[in-house]
């Protein structure tokens, strides 16, 4: 599976973040990754990259769908952390995230996946906290 930079931004945000709370990583972990990288510009995550036009790109998209969403990031990621301190993610974080990675690749068709791609798929099926804190209904 071929990651664009701002992916591959996303996961690793995304470990760290499990780490951070002693997880092991899950799709709420990926939602951090996302939520923090919206808030980010291309140079904030790899100055000078070749790839910092594309990266800002995604940045946008991820902005708009937010937006449209009526998502403060911010605000978001503090509350995720905390849903994630108070009840930590249930079942195996791994085969969650196989799973995802799974509608992701599928979603890709083949082209470099990007940050949007793990949104879309972490909205296709959300888990009950993710639901919170995206605003989106049953």
């Amino acid at each position: 599976m071929d990651l664009a930079v701002s992916t591959r931004y996303v996961l690793a945000r995304a470990q760290l973040e499990a780490i951070r709370l002693g997880q092991e990583i899950c799709p709420e972990h990926i939602l951090l990754g996302i939520l923090k990288m919206s808030e980010l510009t291309a140079a904030d995550i790899a100055r000078g990259s070749r790839r910092e036009a594309e990266t800002n790109n995604d940045i946008a998209a991820l902005r708009k769908i937010f937006a449209d969403l009526d998502v403060n990031t911010a605000a978001a990621r503090k509350a995720l952390r905390q849903a994630l301190r108070d009840a930590p993610p249930y079942g195996d974080g791994t085969s969650k995230t196989l799973r995802l990675q799974t509608r992701v690749e599928e979603m890709a068709m083949g082209r470099a996946v990007f940050p949007c791609d793990l949104l879309s798929a972490l909205t296709a099926q959300p888990s009950p906290v993710l639901r919170t804190i995206l605003n989106i209904s049953p």
